[in-house]
Parts: C-alpha cells; sequence; structure tokens
C-alpha cells in the first residue's frame, strides 16, 4: 500500500497556509458512527474502514484472555490479522505456566493500519475486551488494577520504562515492519463484557478506574494530549447483568448499547420496528439514560447498537435501512445520543444490496441518516509548548518511579462546533536555535528525501532541525518533541521550535519524502510469471522462486511449477488472498497453500498441539473426492472438505487445522474409536470450530443452514449470541 505525501510552502517568505482539514471524532456530536472490527469472515485490513468517511470511531475486538489466565499477558483475537509465535509470559501471582502464552508476536497488518488510521485518518481506534467468546475473568480489586496497568503500558502511550522493564508493545510497528520507532498509542479502551462477573464487577470497576487515574497522570505530564476514552458495549436488559454494576461505579464515556441479539427481552431495535405503538414497543433507549445518569457515567454519550446484516446475530433483531432511518429520527434529539454503533464492520460492508440505495453498504446508509445531525465542524492548528517534571509509576509490578522530563511541542487539533475560520501557525521563518542536545537523529532540513528514493536531496541551508524516516515516512513529533517526523499529506508541517514551517512544491527544488512502503514486490526478471496472471495479483512470481521463510529472498523450490505467489519482501509475510489466487509466504511455515491444484497441508502429532483450528463438515458427498499432499503422501479427502480447505487458506497467518476427514477414516471403526477418544481434547483445545456447510446456493447447504438455524433458535440469548452468522464458507464458533 502506498500514500502519497507532498509538503508545500514559500522558502524565504513570511507565509500563511491553512493546514489540511482531516474530519475528526467529535465525542460530543450526534452524528457518529461506529463500527467494530476484527471479528468478520475474509475481513479486509483495518486501514479500509479508515478510509471511508462514513466511519467515526472503531473499536478493536477482541482481548478475550486476562492475565490471570494469559501468564500476567493477555491474549488477542482479531480474526486474520495477528498469527505465529507468542509472547513470554513473566507468570502470574507467582506461577509460570507457559502454556499459557497465548499473545501473538506478529500483527503486521494490524500494526500498521492502527498506526495510519491515527495519523492519517484521524478516526478513533479503541481496544475492545472481552466479546461472546473467549475466556476471560477477573477476580478482584488487585487483578483489575493489574489488567489496567497491563492495557496501559502495552497499548497507550509508549514508555520507555515499561519496555526496559520488559513490558511489551504487541501492535507498535517494529516486528514485522520496517521501523520500530513507530509506536501506536491506542485512543481508549472498550468494555464488551458479555461473561457473568464471578467477584460482582469489583475487577472492572478497578481497571476502569485505574485507567482513569493513568489518563491523568499522564495529562499532567503532556496538556496538550487526546483525551483517552472509556466505552462499553452492555445488551439492552436492564438490569445489565453483567455490566450494569460497572456502569453504574465507573465512569464511562460512551456506551454501545447492544439493541440486538436480546429479541427475548424485547428491548430491541426490532422490537421498536415491528411495534405500531413505539411508546410500548419495550425499546429501551430511554430507560438507559434514566439508568445511566444516576452512577458514575453520568452524562455518558448513548449510542443505539444495531446489527449490520442479518447475518451478524440473530437474524431475525437485523432491521432494514427503511427501518433504522425513523428510529434514528426518533432519538437523535435525545440530549446524550452519540450516533449508531453498527456490529460488524465486514458484515455491514457486505451488506450492500440495499434496495434504494444503490452503489452504499450498510454503514454508508446509515452514516447518510445521521449527518443532518452533525454540527459544523472547523479544525484549527496550534503550537501548544508545555515543560514539566514528575515522576510517574510505570506499572503494579514495578516499585521504583520513572523520572520524566519533558519538553513538549506539538500540533494540538481541535475540534469545534463554530463556523470560526481555521487559523495557521506558519507565520514566519525564526528559528529555534541552538539544536537541542536531545535530538536524537536531527538532521538538517535542508535535506529531505526526494520523491521516490531513500537518498538525502539538497534543498536550502536553512538549520532546520527534523528527523527522518526513510520508509513510509510518516511525521509526528517525539515524545520529547526535539525531532519531527513529516505527516503524510500535511501542508503545513511543525518543525523544532515555535514556529511550523512548509516546502515549497514549485521549481527545480521541488521535492516530498520518500513515499514508498516498505512492503514491496520483488523484482524477479529472469522468473517466467504464470500466464494469464490471476487476477488480483499484485507482481506474481512463478512458485519455484519462494522467500525462504523469515527472509525477503528468494529461493528455489521446484522447477517447473506455474504456481503464482505474490510476494512482499519486507517481512515475508505470506497468505493466500480471497480469491486463493496468490499466496504470500509466512515466516516460520513448512508447508504452504500453492495456487494450482492441489493443496499442501503440515502434518502434525495429535500428541502435540500447537494452535490450531478444528474443521468439521457435513453434507459433504463421499464419493466425490480431491487429493491433498499430506506428510508426503497423497491423500484423498472429500469434495466438501477440499473445498472448505481452498476457502479457509486466504487467512493471514499460517493454519493449522485438525480436519475430521484426514484424521479419522470413518471405515476403520479401531481408528474411530482412538481418534473419538481424543475429540474432547481436541475441540477444547482448539482457538476455534469451523463448520462447512457447502456453497451458498446449494441445496444441501440450504438443508445444513435450516437445521442449524433450529438449534440456533433453540438456544438462549447469552448463548446464541453471534454464533451462527451467515450461511457462509466458514461458520466460526468460539
Amino acid at each position: 500500500m502506498m500514500f502519497s505525501i507532498t509538503l508545500f510552502a514559500a522558502v524565504g517568505t513570511a507565509i500563511s497556509m491553512i493546514s489540511l482539514v482531516i474530519a475528526t471524532y467529535d465525542l460530543n456530536s450526534k452524528a457518529n458512527l461506529a463500527l467494530y472490527y476484527g471479528q468478520g469472515p475474509n475481513q479486509k485490513p483495518l486501514a479500509h474502514f479508515c478510509n471511508s468517511s462514513s466511519v467515526d470511531i472503531i473499536p478493536i475486538g477482541f482481548v478475550n484472555i486476562f492475565p490471570s489466565l494469559a501468564n500476567g499477558l493477555v491474549a488477542e483475537n482479531f480474526g486474520n490479522q495477528c498469527w505465529n509465535g507468542n509472547y513470554t509470559g513473566p507468570g502470574y501471582n507467582g506461577v509460570n505456566n507457559p502454556a499459557n502464552n497465548f499473545l501473538y508476536r506478529q500483527c503486521p497488518q494490524l500494526q500498521e493500519d492502527i498506526y495510519y488510521c491515527q495519523t492519517q485518518t484521524k478516526k478513533k481506534i479503541l481496544l475492545s475486551l472481552g466479546g461472546e467468546g473467549g475466556n476471560y475473568q477477573l477476580n478482584g480489586k488487585a487483578d483489575g488494577e493489574y489488567l489496567a496497568d497491563f492495557l496501559w503500558g502495552a497499548y497507550g502511550p509508549y514508555n520507555a520504562s515499561w519496555v526496559a522493564a520488559g513490558g511489551v508493545r504487541p501492535l507498535d510497528r517494529g516486528y514485522n515492519n520496517a521501523d520500530p520507532s513507530k509506536t501506536i498509542d491506542i485512543d481508549g479502551f472498550d468494555f464488551d463484557i458479555e461473561r457473568q462477573s464471578t467477584d460482582s464487577q469489583v475487577g472492572y470497576i478497578a481497571a476502569i478506574n485505574r485507567l482513569r487515574v493513568r489518563f491523568a497522570q499522564y495529562k499532567q505530564l503532556n496538556s496538550c494530549s487526546k483525551t483517552y476514552l472509556i466505552s462499553g458495549a452492555p445488551q439492552c436488559p436492564l438490569p445489565e447483568q453483567n455490566m450494569g454494576l460497572t456502569i453504574t461505579n465507573a465512569k464511562f464515556d460512551i456506551l454501545f448499547i447492544q439493541f440486538y441479539n436480546n429479541g427475548a427481552n424485547g428491548c430491541t431495535a426490532r422490537n421498536y420496528s415491528s411495534s405500531t405503538n413505539k411508546a410500548t414497543s419495550g425499546f429501551n433507549y430511554n430507560k438507559w439514560v434514566t439508568f445511566v445518569n444516576s452512577g458514575a457515567s453520568a452524562g455518558a454519550k448513548l449510542y443505539i447498537g444495531l446489527l449490520g446484516s442479518n447475518y451478524a446475530g440473530t437474524a431475525s433483531d437485523y432491521i432494514l435501512a427503511s427501518e433504522a432511518k425513523p428510529l434514528i429520527a426518533a432519538y437523535h434529539g435525545a440530549t446524550q445520543f452519540g450516533g449508531v454503533m453498527l456490529w460488524e464492520a465486514t458484515y455491514a460492508e457486505n451488506n450492500n444490496a440495499v434496495t434504494g440505495y444503490p452503489g452504499m453498504n450498510y454503514y454508508q446508509i446509515i452514516k447518510s441518516f445521521l449527518a443532518p445531525y452533525a454540527p459544523t465542524v472547523t479544525s484549527t492548528t496550534a503550537i501548544c509548548a508545555t515543560t514539566t517534571s514528575r515522576s510517574v509509576p510505570t506499572s503494579k509490578s514495578s516499585t521504583t518511579s520513572s523520572r520524566l522530563t519533558t519538553t513538549k511541542i506539538t500540533t494540538a487539533s481541535s475540534t469545534s462546533s463554530s463556523t470560526k475560520p481555521p487559523t495557521s501557525s506558519c507565520t514566519g521563518l525564526a528559528l529555534a536555535t541552538p539544536k537541542p542536545s536531545t535530538a536524537l537523529c536531527g538532521i538538517k532540513a535542508n535535506f529531505i528525501a526526494k520523491a521516490g528514493s531513500g537518498a538525502l536531496t539538497s534543498y536550502s541551508t536553512g538549520p532546520y532541525v527534523a528527523s527522518y524516516q526513510a520508509c513510509a515516512a510518516q511525521c509526528i513529533a517525539t515524545s520529547t518533541c526535539t525531532n519531527v517526523y513529516f505527516v503524510q499529506g500535511s501542508t503545513c508541517n511543525l518543525k523544532y521550535g515555535p514556529v511550523s514551517y512548509v516546502v515549497n512544491t514549485s521549481g527545480v527544488n521541488a521535492y516530498s519524502l520518500y513515499t514508498t512502503d516498505c512492503f514491496q514486490c520483488a523484482t524477479c526478471p529472469n522468473a517466467a510469471l504464470a500466464s494469464p496472471a490471476p487476477a488480483g495479483s499484485i507482481c506474481n512470481v512463478p512458485g519455484n522462486s519462494i522467500p525462504a521463510a523469515g527472509t525477503g529472498t528468494l529461493v528455489a523450490y521446484g522447477a517447473g511449477s506455474p504456481y503464482a505467489a505474490t510476494l512482499r519482501a519486507c517481512g515475508s509475510v505470506c497468505f493466500a488472498t480471497a480469491g486463493c489466487t496468490n499466496v504470500y509466504f509466512v515466516a516460520g511455515s513448512h508447508c504452504n497453500l500453492h495456487y494450482g491444484p492441489t493443496t499442501y497441508t503440515q502434518h502434525v502429532l495429535l500428541t502435540v498441539f500447537p494452535v490450531f483450528e478444528a474443521i468439521s463438515y457435513v453434507w459433504g458427498d463421499p464419493l466425490k473426492s480431491q487429493e491433498i499432499t499430506l506428510d508426503g503422501k497423497i491423500l484423498p479427502i472429500t469434495q466438501s472438505l477440499f473445498t472448505a480447505l481452498q476457502h479457509l487458506r486466504h487467512g493471514e497467518r499460517e493454519r493449522y487445522l485438525w480436519a475430521d476427514a484426514i484424521c479419522i477414516n470413518q471405515g476403520v471403526d479401531e481408528e474411530k474409536s482412538e481418534q473419538h477418544s481424543l475429540m474432547g481434547k481436541i475441540y477444547s483445545q482448539a482457538e476455534r470450530f469451523l463448520i462447512w456447510i457447502g456453497e451458498d446456493g446449494d441445496e444441501n447447504a440450504e438443508t445444513a443452514f435450516s437445521y442449524f438455524s433450529r438449534i440456533h433458535a433453540l438456544l438462549s440469548p447469552r448463548q446464541n449470541r453471534d454464533q451462527l452468522r451467515q450461511r457462509m464458507r466458514g461458520i466460526s464458533y468460539p
């Protein structure tokens, strides 16, 4: 992915320019759209949704195992975004259990996208905890405070003391990306607690209150820092059994109320839309206002939570766009109305054949309903300078304090509802001198990168101090504000000192920063490409030239194979595209799926369980078989499993699958008996359990889906929530 950077200015003359105006999240707006991300089937990268002007805030889910069960760390389940390798946890309460090291190391696309979304699209990115699946629980105040300190250290603003003490930063750009110095700073934390607490929610209350303390401490050190958010996603029934006490006793800024998957309780958006008497429909938004304002979360913004499609949850709770419009119109006037939340991004995007709204998907349509209620927004750029010296504890587990001295010079973006014209801070060319002794890698600003190259090019002789990053050069002030990186797309950039400067783009000295992203296709001049190139391929190379695991170099693999593969030279990340026509290679993989008629798998002994997914399938024709290579041997499998594997292999990580057709020979009673005894262990340890029911439109698939739908209807609301999401190529169960 490449993004253009152009810096504008006039050199040697006084200038006055308006900075690039990007829509920023306004907590007080009544037109916000929140879009959950991380659990969609075949989901697109996060940046895709951030680039949509219809989206304002994106909670990413989920952190679904907490430190007591994750060896002192947490576990992340962001769908196809993370994989391969785990951090080593420090243990918890004196017990170190390596079997509970669940936290993935590799989330390269998500690491890159969070940084991009925050710096370039100005979306609010929240980290969501809990969810319907997962194994999470807090046991008392100490558990909650430990979790809060971990979240702040691992996902909040970068703290060198945290890292020096062994703290992890799992979503910072660096592990599989070019620039380790680009760190994320999550905009807040979302609590989607859907499991009943064993401690009367004391742990969650303590976690949120502790996070509030961390927010305040950081604000004291950095007066220009952003406002961090605490949000929650309670179910609509009142009293709310899983989050009610937490909402009453800890302050939430936003509540994304789930007015779906609760039809039996009568409080859903469907209850409202289907009722002829809205006042008696059971839809309880107004009761939520009363409840919230009776406790610590008084004044919190309340969002109406809806399903993004009839496949996203309980199908009967989905409301059509034509039904959502009057619902929004009826409640937008409420003082605390904040907008609409949709579960979930991929389902909402795929819901794109809505009558009356050609060319629009569901979340775009919902945003169009909200747009008339948005205030007039003006973005202004100002200089904020503070100098502070304070001591702040780094974490619960540390007994020493880190003394931080910060000289802060940064660009603060404020958003208001006034119509006052934006002002510019680019008012002169006076330079701040001398160069600070604490500059990390200051270079003269007269050396900037020529567009499309990594080389430094002479520009002018002014003693500007700037910092240069050669790969995908983005630009923000460092934590001490002594170095400045260049922001993509900006028109007025902050240099060291009290004045902002911009770069002239006219004449022979017209340069922009190096824009090429680190992830580039390898050049293979001597390699014959597959012909024709598969649709959607980026830079195909033949399968006999693939990268060695963990490297970006090409190595011989097998001559004469017409497999088409796409190589990303930086980090050698590798997965198949949605159409299975391209394959990226996963660092550390041994046997990879290739483009072509044969599927390859890696043999794993059942007695040694890696992180794996279990797959089963029904309504397949046992007489129709395909062949795969397993452990060097050709193995026939049913057509339905072969098709399932084809559709599953697009995941962005090396995938271990336990598949019953491979592991059990149904024709041998002894083997069946032996393997069936392992079923409990297999399914209890599986990361996910997937059921293949066939292609859309297939008669057997229709029968299968009908069968599962009947099972779904018999489950309690808490059990069935998001379990059977759609008739799709794979149905995922936590």
